[in-house]
């Protein structure tokens, strides 16, 4: 899959944000400059989807919706075949909002990442009531762990009150490599897999399933929490693969949390498999260790386990010096 960054601005600073090497935001203390793709290069970035055969349009950010001709990007992929798969805070406008509604059913989903009502502002609630209302039919929530005692209730209460999917795709907050962010340490994975399950056993009494997005550690869970889960039918899995992330100025790199290490441009590739090759290539040496010490002793490692993200594993290596490129 190929994630396509809109623009690197965003109108929140979440203090676990996997992206913040990447972005600028609406903090006084950023200096990164604001970008935004132009359309020359969204049209290099058609056709190396259509060239990969890649059928699904994935806007990312930033926050996408900032882009300026964003409903314009939107009606480009649409007719050029594409699915639209739309990662957002939901902060959006009327306009957009309006847009979005009216496309036609099965080809829009919506990944809305809900943060906790401490860390909306009033005006951000307001924006996510009005998007979260309107366009209820084809949004899925997210909710990113980035600390042991994170606490699932508003999720499970907004899937409710909304109508919306009953399902929660959870992200595992990962560090990254050359910024500094908040995530949830090694030490602290029998906790928060406790918590997981406890839950997903809440999920299923609500009819709300709960998906692992990637960089889970198996070893977050005991054999029996396993087992506890698949009873719950929570789409559990444990990979950290290569997933291309193309920025507005056409750079490429493998994944946000690894977004500073190895950076190359989108023109050096024919298509996304040339892409996926290069990036096996470059981190093949971390794949055989995973992030905790006993992770090279254990079977499940490369089988059934990717050994949690890459980003431990390397930032383990190199604490101080990453291979920052």
């Amino acid at each position: 899959m190929a994630n396509i960054l809109l623009t690197n601005h965003c109108n929140r600073s979440c203090p676990y944000c996997f992206a913040k090497a990447r972005l600028t935001s609406t903090e006084k203390t950023s200096t990164t400059p604001l970008m935004d793709m132009s359309w020359e290069d969204l049209l290099k970035v058609t056709d190396f989807l259509k060239r990969s055969q890649i059928k699904e349009f994935r806007m990312l950010g930033g926050e996408p919706t900032l882009h300026p001709r964003f409903i314009d990007i939107c009606k480009h992929a649409l007719e050029n075949g594409f699915d639209l798969k739309l990662f957002t805070n939901g902060i959006m406008n009327d306009e957009q909002v309006a847009f979005l509604k009216g496309l036609a059913p099965g080809h829009l989903l919506i990944i809305l990442n809900l943060n906790e009502p401490a860390l909306q502002t009033p005006y951000e609630a307001e924006r996510v009531d009005v998007t979260l209302r309107e366009l209820k039919h084809c949004v899925t929530l997210g909710f990113t762990i980035f600390e042991k005692n994170f606490n699932l209730g508003y999720i499970f209460d907004t899937i409710e009150k909304y109508g919306l999917m009953r399902r929660i795709r959870l992200g595992f907050s990962s560090p990254i490599l050359g910024a500094e962010n908040k995530y949830v340490p090694t030490s602290e994975y029998p906790e928060v897999g406790t918590r997981i399950v406890s839950f997903a056993e809440e999920g299923l009494k609500r009819g709300i399933l709960l998906g692992f997005d990637c960089g889970f550690a198996l070893c977050c869970f005991t054999s029996e929490q396993i087992g506890r889960m698949f009873y719950c039918n929570a789409e559990f899995k444990f990979i950290c693969d290569i997933i291309v992330d193309i920025g507005p100025n056409l750079e490429v790199w493998s994944c946000f949390p690894l977004s500073q290490v190895h950076r190359t441009h989108l023109d050096q590739f024919k298509d996304y498999d040339a892409v996926v090759e290069f990036y096996r290539g470059k981190f093949r040496p971390y794949r055989s260790f995973g992030c905790l010490d006993q992770c090279t002793d254990c079977n499940n490692l490369g089988r059934n386990c990717a050994g949690g993200c890459l980003s431990y594993t390397i930032k383990n290596f190199q604490p101080s010096s990453p291979l920052i490129s």
